[in-house]
């Protein structure tokens, strides 16, 4: 049986969200992910999957956590999300399946993991000698998220 075998996807472009009731991240995304997907309704098949009632359709589609979202085109998986997303990251995931088009890899939040954490081996490298390889390392991945930022925008 294949991973799709077990769910309903059609050709249509098709949206998997694998969740689980006592996810904190999937009951906070829950409304932003109905508001997006009523949204594309007419473009976009939204299927949710409740891992603890049916754990064998998580374990086929290599589900590992919650939530999950994944994308189908034609039937094949085109893009897999783990973890809460912003509306906006929502959207864009809907849009570009909808469209055929290639999902966007990272988001806003990425972004400002990478600038803070940066900032925070330099701050860490300054204080503590200051430690010139650590300030080197951390301006490399405050610098990475500034340009991520700059490419998603």
């Amino acid at each position: 049986m294949s991973q799709t075998d077990r769910i309903p996807i059609t050709p249509a472009p098709t949206v998997v969200e694998i969740r689980t009731p006592r996810c904190p991240a999937c009951a906070a995304m829950e409304p932003h992910l109905r508001a997006v997907a009523d949204q594309h309704a007419a473009s976009v098949d939204f299927i949710q999957v409740d891992a603890s009632s049916d754990p064998r359709t998580a374990a086929d589609l290599g589900v590992r956590g919650t939530p999950t979202l994944v994308g189908f085109r034609d039937g094949v998986e085109v893009f897999r999300s783990v973890g809460r997303l912003s509306s906006s990251e929502l959207d864009d995931l809907f849009t570009a399946i909808a469209e055929g088009t290639a999902p966007p890899r990272i988001g806003m939040r990425d972004v400002v993991i990478r600038g803070v954490g940066g900032l925070g081996v330099v701050a860490v490298g300054a204080v503590a000698g200051p430690v010139w390889p650590l300030v080197a390392i951390g301006a490399v991945v405050t610098a990475w998220g500034g340009f991520t930022w700059l490419r998603i925008r």
